[in-house]
Parts: structure tokens; sequence; C-alpha cells
């Protein structure tokens, strides 16, 4: 049980109630009573990330709420069994249904990058080239712009794991599971942090995450954007190779 501010509602703050399911309520507390405004509701997409824990309180942390889940994604042939999320910065957005749970991943990830490739300002079409050729990493993080016209279906394929935008149902399909990705006002930004077994996804500003438990073959460092159906307008691109967190 832990309070954040509301993003855009001035200096208001509520209270969320979390359970080990990722399942949240958000309501009022007295310091004796938590009064739900809204409760029940899903708060992680797709499969492993559970029993999450945030800290409060840490230095230099600007107020954030960051959190960290437990990872129960298999480890073949490493010296450990599953791991812990990376960390996440929580957020409160009012939404027209509510006040609904952010989670993005923590500006620090930054220090981790390496290589880099970045496009600017061009549209993609079935057939058309590949424009993250050549892009080779271990660990990765992919972000991107999308503007798809109707209907399209745009999937990123990073060392074989897929994750598919259906623009018509506004919705992405992460290795099997199925999570809402609404394009609000034609377009849709999209996250990905690829580890040695675990996937994440965020959209729709944080309100979709997703995570999903895949370990890639050891030789495909490969990654590819297409296009399936309609077209897609990307301002931008960008695929950064990243080194590991350990010293």
């Amino acid at each position: 049980l832990f309070p954040l501010k509301v993003e855009g509602d001035g200096p208001k703050t509520l209270w969320v109630l979390t359970a080990a399911d990722t399942q949240y309520a958000v309501g009022e507390f007295d310091g004796t009573t938590f009064t739900p405004i809204v409760s029940r509701l899903r708060g992680v997409y797709g499969a492993g990330f559970y029993a999450a824990q945030t800290f409060s309180d840490i230095p230099e942390a600007d107020g954030r709420r960051i959190q960290i889940g437990w990872m129960r994604a298999e480890t073949r042939g490493m010296p450990f069994n599953q791991c812990m999320s990376i960390p996440l910065s929580l957020g409160l957005a009012l939404t027209a249904d509510g006040p609904r749970l952010t989670a993005q991943p923590v500006k620090e990830l930054h220090l981790l990058r390496e290589t880099s490739l970045i496009k600017r300002e061009f549209t993609l079409k079935p057939g058309d080239a590949n424009p993250l050729q050549g892009a080779e990493a271990e660990a990765i993080e992919f972000n991107t712009e999308l503007r798809p016209r109707p209907g399209s279906i745009v999937e990123v394929n990073l060392r074989g794991a897929k994750i598919r935008l259906d623009a018509g149902r506004g919705e992405l399909n992460v290795c099997g599971h199925i999570a809402p990705a609404p394009i609000k006002d034609g377009k849709l930004r999209l996250s990905i942090y690829q580890d040695r077994t675990v996937l994440y996804v965020f959209a729709a500003d944080g309100l979709t995450f997703v995570t999903a438990p895949f370990q890639p073959d050891e030789k495909n460092l490969s990654s590819s954007l297409q296009v399936e159906a309609g077209s897609v307008e990307i301002p931008w691109v960008e695929l950064r190779g990243l080194k590991s967190s350990w010293k």
C-alpha cells in the first residue's frame, strides 16, 4: 500500500493497493481505513511477473515510487533459478475510466547503453527492407514511435522474440500474450527491453506493461522490423545494445 500523485491533477494524491498477482486498487487512505475508488484492475499482462515490492524514501530518487517484481522465468544452463525484474518507475494517470497505474523503465537503465542504431522519418510497407538490418546485440533496448494506417499490422522481432501490433484491434501480441495497445492521436510509442531470460514491453504511455519469459538462441543476435499489412509512418526508431548491470 503506497501513495502516488495523480499526473495532471495538481497536488492530488491517491493510494494504491497491490496484490501478488499484480491486480490493484486505487483509493483513499486515512491512516486506518483504505476506501477504494476502483479495484480489481489488471496490472501486468503476459506471464512471470509476481509478488512485486516497492521501495520508499529512496535517496536521490526524485520522489519516485520504484518497483521490482519476481520474474518466474526459466533459466536453462545458468547457475541460478529465476530472477528479479528490471526496476520500474510507477505513476498514476487520470484516464476516461478513472485513475490507472502506469509503469516505465527507470531512467538509470540508460547507463547500460552501448552501441546504437537510430533511423528517422521513413514509411514502412510490406516487402520493404529491414531498417534494423545489421544491428546485433545480446541485451537490447528498443524504442520507436509508430503511426500506423488503419488496419496495419507491424511486427518487431528481437532475437526470435516476436512483438506484433494489430492497429485495427488496438492490441499487442507479445510471444502469444495479448495486451491492449490503443492508438491515441494516430500514434503509439513502444519500448522493449530484452534480457537473457525475459522480455519487457511498454506501450500506451506506460498503461500497458507486458512481461514474457523468453530465452533466445545464443547464436541469434539479429533484429527486424516489418509491416505485414497496411503501412506505418515511423518518425524514429532506435535499437541499443546494453552492457551488463553487474560490475
